[in-house]
């Protein structure tokens, strides 16, 4: 009879993961794998944590037979274990299956573990259950036999545990149970943090369409001035806002202060609605940002980058978005004889939040930005032989950094590279933070470095600038016919040459910028 039920267990076994090898028919063949039941930590006392008879899943740091060896409590250990007890797990545990027989006040009650077998996402345990026989002379004490089965780390998916139980009296078999259980294991979270507000995310792939959930949590505490607490942004890959929670869910009506760890659970597609229709994010690289509002003010998480194709949202991790700056430039304008050795810049943080922009955001100080980094037009590095300071040159109480970047470097790269001889230039001063965040910040300033408009090749005047703003540039300019030209289209040469303002026409203003660059030479290549 022993053995007709092993026989029956063993093609109960069979036929659970021959049905696993249909479910994957037409893909590639998933062999059974057999776990050694060497490691198994088996006891009979247990610190009596485990009264109840079942299949456990433990989820620790580490393999949890292991650590045994650092208890002198035995009771601890357990009570250490039954709090690792868990249905949700994810990919960094390392997974333990216990099983226990409950407690009983007297021993003689044997567990043993026969066989493990692992395929896909199911588990299939084989065990000995022994009850003393009748008459038997047993030991008046309350006993507890588990068996610690040790795993390892699984990757995502849910999980299933089926125990096959021969049950023994005494040498008398008495028949078959099944016990089962189940589980999840995840990819584990990606967490971003500011100081005021946290956000965390399941390291996973979603389908399309379908709802994410977003933990958001607020350490500090916090004290909204609305109706909202938390909100949740999403961010095309060109920083532009594409959606946010908020515009179609109900608000969390939270209008008082509330403590410290105040959190909530948001769902969200991270469509975009329109005020009619929602229309799904295209392909791309999007950013997603968590924000807590104070009294009038938000608070925001760095972002976690998102990758969306047509089907599913991949999270990619934590990333480091530019922050905005505002630049102020000394002096406003530059010129062929502009006498500074050096263009200062005036770097100050951006101050409050506009959702609009993913880098419009406050947070950091000019205390946190590494100088050595800092770059115009990601060209022209900062002069740092020259000085630098920390003040308030504007008088509004916001620290700035004062850097300057050399005018013999800046002057050739506007006339040459950018091409621009006369009106205005947008610089843009880019750099890092310490920590790795870029920001950047754009001043404009007035230019002229007018006037060249023309030289004297074999004895002939040609619209191609000498290097030099000379007595044929001003007479090309103040040639009758040229000269007062309402439309300086009627030559398509010589009238848009001598519109040195571009203001439509040629006058005495183009003469005047000429005259004041009178025997100015363009500036080396």
């Amino acid at each position: 009879m022993e053995t007709g039920s092993k026989a029956i267990v063993g093609i109960m076994t069979t036929l659970i993961l021959f049905a696993g090898f249909v479910s994957v028919f037409n893909m590639k063949a998933v062999v059974a794998e057999s776990i050694p039941t060497t490691e198994i930590l088996y006891d009979w006392i247990s610190g009596y944590s485990f009264p109840t008879p079942g299949v456990y899943v433990i989820a620790t740091e580490i393999n949890p037979v292991k650590m045994r060896q650092n208890y002198t409590i035995v009771n601890d250990y357990y009570k250490m274990l039954k709090e690792h007890v868990t249905t949700e797990a994810n990919v960094e545990d390392f997974i333990s299956i216990l099983v226990s027989r409950g407690m009983f006040s007297t021993g003689g009650y044997g567990l043993e573990i026969r066989s493990i077998e692992k395929m896909n996402y199911a588990f299939v345990l084989s065990a000995d259950f022994t009850d003393p026989p009748p008459g038997a002379i047993l030991i008046q004490v309350i006993t507890n036999p588990t068996a610690l089965i040790p795993i390892g780390n699984l990757p995502a998916g849910e999980y299933s545990v089926t125990l096959y139980i021969d049950r023994y009296l005494g040498h008398e078999y008495m028949g078959t149970e099944t016990w089962t259980a189940t589980f999840k294991c995840s990819a584990g979270w990606i967490t971003v943090k500011s100081h005021s507000v946290e956000m965390s995310i399941e390291n996973k792939t979603t389908a399309l369409g379908e709802e994410i959930s977003i933990f958001m949590m607020a350490p500090m505490g916090t004290v909204s001035g609305s109706s909202q607490i938390f909100d949740i942004f999403l961010y095309d890959s060109n920083y532009s806002l594409f959606s946010f929670w908020s515009q179609d869910k109900v608000f969390l009506c939270v209008i008082t202060a509330v403590g410290p760890g105040y959190n909530a659970t948001l769902r969200w597609n991270l469509y975009r609605y329109d005020g009619r229709n929602y229309f799904p994010p295209h392909p791309g690289d999007y950013y997603l940002v968590g924000a807590v509002k104070g009294i009038g003010t938000w608070d925001v998480t760095p972002s976690i980058l998102l990758r969306i194709d047509n089907s599913t949202i991949t999270p990619i991790g934590p990333v480091s978005l530019p922050v905005f700056a505002t630049v102020d430039f000394e002096p406003y304008g530059l010129g062929f004889r502009s006498s500074d050795e050096w263009v200062t810049a005036h770097i100050e943080p951006y101050e409050g939040y506009d959702v609009s922009d993913a880098r419009a955001r406050a947070g950091y100080d000019v205390r946190d930005i590494d100088v050595s980094s800092l770059k115009l037009n990601d060209t022209i590095s900062v002069d740092l032989n020259a000085p630098t300071e920390i003040g308030d040159y504007d008088n509004d109480t916001i620290p700035d950094l004062t850097v300057k970047f050399n005018w013999t470097e800046l002057i050739p790269y506007i006339y040459h590279v950018l091409g621009i001889k006369y009106g205005n230039v947008t610089l843009t001063v880019t750099g890092e933070l310490f920590d790795g965040t870029p920001f950047e910040g754009s001043d404009t300033i007035w230019v002229n470095f007018a006037g060249d408009i023309c030289g004297m090749y074999e004895g002939i005047i040609l619209p191609i600038p000498d290097g030099v703003v000379d007595l044929d540039d001003f007479m090309i300019i103040a040639m009758p016919g040229h000269i007062f030209a309402r439309d300086p289209t009627w030559d398509p040469v010589w009238g848009p040459t001598c519109d040195i303002n571009r203001d439509g026409k040629v006058g005495v203003f183009d003469l005047i910028i000429t005259g004041l660059n009178f025997g100015a030479t363009a500036p080396p290549q």
